[in-house]
């Protein structure tokens, strides 16, 4: 268990068998410091001075946590401090309700019109779906244990884009090895951990009475009645209508299907790479589909020859099948070479216009390498003068500027080169792109524009 791609496996699949799940937690954390003295006056004859928030070097405060959570998407979180219940929240998987005990009562509907997850995040603490940590936090394993009676597998982590006034921090994390819970949470600003979350006990499968994901403020407690939105018929038939077109094909952002986009010269190696993710992918229990540029020459696309506007159609036919793969719930790969720029922008656009996430990947493999491998003779023929339009030959490539991901794949390994595509589905949102330093060449290529 001490490889990337099994925690990247165990953290995407976590959950799927657990039914039910009950867990206590505790959580330690150093107030921030104060160096600002303040008088307390009982009244006006005496006074006494005491630091503002705590002092320079506050005591840890603890609080404690409590979850049940019951397929298909009830849960309920209660949050205590020395004891007292301060805090409540339930969600019966359309409608969500949080009471707190300063201010009352307050509701909403689980999913907005646009498909996106509008839980409060007390009801929506990372446990429930780890796998989204991957998008904020790059991962490390580091090793083995136990923890609230369970093997666990062990993390280090740091923020992916840190913030100014994050400094130098980092996580220390434990997932349950089994179902992919996290269990124990550490946070360090370099040798000083100011926070720490850890699971005290935990069960699976276990029997949650089911008042417990009732509506419903602690006995004695007199607040404010919340406004309850029902979930109506005209709600459902949104969140049906969501499903149909993909985006609610799992509730968690990072379980969507999305594209891949390899481009790249002819026998850079795009197919075999989208067969290695494709491989990857469906270990993982994803369904997968490649469209690979040749096969679709054979069919789809057999009407068109390698002239810019040829290629421009041919491009915009893969993407648009690619997104109605998508939008089934079925991750598409493409391989395609794509060399116009614009082409692929326009891809983006057609995924973007139908809420599909899109990656685009640069197999960025030289030309000399291209031509050593010339899997299919085809740069022998274009050197020949037999083939026209080839691109590296006599047709130019446009290298994309901010590709979501380069890959050199002129000497890697096939299979880590699809697990580090892997983890960018898995890590990061579509459209934050990585700057390309441009190759240099005597001639540069001619822009279509």
């Amino acid at each position: 268990m001490g490889d990337l791609r099994d925690l990247l496996e165990l953290l995407h699949c976590a959950h799927e068998r657990v039914r039910s799940l009950r867990v206590e937690f505790s959580d330690w954390f150093h107030p921030p410091p104060s160096n600002t003295l303040v008088v307390d006056r009982e009244d006006l004859r005496a006074g006494r001075l005491r630091w503002l928030g705590g002092g320079p070097w506050p005591r840890p405060s603890e609080t404690k946590r409590r979850i049940w959570f019951e397929r298909p998407d009830c849960r309920r979180v209660e949050l205590l401090d020395n004891h007292v219940l301060v805090r409540l929240g339930v969600s019966d998987g359309s409608t969500w309700w949080r009471w707190d005990q300063a201010d009352g009562e307050t509701a909403g509907i689980v999913t907005s019109p646009e498909g996106l997850r509008t839980l409060p995040p007390l009801l929506d603490p990372p446990l429930l779906s780890p796998a989204r940590l991957l998008a904020t936090l790059r991962l490390e394993p580091t090793g083995v244990g136990v923890r609230a009676g369970r093997e666990v597998l062990r993390a280090r982590a740091w923020p992916r884009r840190p913030a100014r006034s994050d400094g130098a921090v980092s996580y220390e994390l434990e997932f349950d090895a089994e179902h992919g819970t996290l269990l124990r949470r550490s946070a360090s600003a370099g040798d000083r951990c100011f926070e720490v979350t850890e699971a005290l006990e935990i069960s699976y499968e276990c029997d949650i009475d089911p008042r417990r994901f009732v509506f419903a403020a602690p006995a004695g407690q007199q607040t404010r009645r919340a406004h309850m939105p029902q979930a109506s018929h005209k709600v459902r038939e949104r969140m049906a209508e969501a499903d149909r077109n993909g985006r609610l094909r799992s509730g968690r952002l990072n379980r969507r299907a999305r594209t891949v986009w390899l481009t790249g010269l002819p026998a850079a190696g795009k197919t075999t790479l989208a067969l290695a993710v494709e491989r990857e992918l469906t270990r993982m229990g994803l369904p997968t589909c490649v469209l690979d540029g040749d096969e679709l020459r054979k069919g789809l696309s057999s009407d068109l020859g390698l002239s810019p506007a040829d290629r421009a159609e041919q491009a915009r036919r893969a993407a648009h099948a690619a997104t109605m793969i998508s939008r089934s719930g079925v991750t598409a790969i493409v391989a395609l070479v794509s060399p116009y720029a614009e082409d692929r922008r326009r891809a983006r656009r057609i995924h973007d216009e139908h809420g599909v996430p899109f990656f685009e990947v640069w197999v960025d493999t030289s030309l000399d390498v291209c031509e050593q491998r010339d899997p299919k003779g085809l740069y022998a023929r274009a050197r020949a003068g037999e083939l026209v339009g080839l691109t590296g030959v006599d047709a130019p490539y446009e290298p994309p500027k901010t590709p979501d991901l380069p890959v050199i794949a002129d000497d890697e390994d096939p299979k880590n080169l699809a697990t580090r595509i892997v983890e960018l589905l898995f890590a990061r949102q579509p459209g934050i792109r990585s700057q390309v330093e441009q190759p240099t060449s005597e001639a540069p290529a001619p822009s279509r524009d």
